[in-house]
């Protein structure tokens, strides 16, 4: 499990479980054994972007995007790299498949996080990206990471007044 840890990625979910499951086994054998729990670190797991370059604590101004994604996107694992790397650059978003074929993606964070995030190579190695579409968003920024149940269109945005 230990190993697990070293090879993903920090600050996302599978790190986290990771880290609560070799706790939560090594305090449940201490009690079994009747010995008080000891104190033990456990390794961070590999570098991030939101680490590495500060933005899970960037201070730059917060900023909400549209993404419309086309190509082979669905059925190749897109919306799950898509959730994986928004964990990795500490961005909030979520992201769904369209009716037309294409991936929809809302995201909000600091403006340096979400530079890095679009600079990134698009998508697993199953995807062909044809096209990505990028508008500002001014509807509701996302306050967590998570994949949606499918859309025919994309979500509208309403345009400052």
């Amino acid at each position: 499990m230990r190993s697990f840890l070293i090879d993903t990625d920090q600050n996302t979910p599978e790190n986290e479980a990771a880290r609560k499951v070799i706790v939560a086994v090594h305090d449940h054998f201490c009690e079994k054994a009747g010995i008080e729990p000891w104190a033990f670190q456990l390794p961070a797991g590999k570098s991030t972007p939101a680490t590495e370059d500060g933005f899970d604590s960037s201070d730059a101004p917060s900023r909400a995007i549209q993404l419309l994604f086309s190509g082979r996107v669905q059925g190749v694992g897109f919306r799950q790299w898509v959730r994986h790397e928004l964990h990795r650059h500490a961005l909030n978003g979520w992201v769904r498949n369209l009716g037309d074929g294409r991936v929809e993606a809302v995201i909000a964070g600091p403006e340096d996080a979400l530079e890095h995030f679009l600079g990134q190579a698009m998508g697993p190695e199953a995807a062909e990206l044809k096209s990505r579409e990028v508008r500002d968003w001014y509807g509701r920024h996302p306050e967590r990471v998570q994949i949606r149940e499918a859309a025919e269109v994309p979500a509208e945005s309403d345009e400052p007044s």
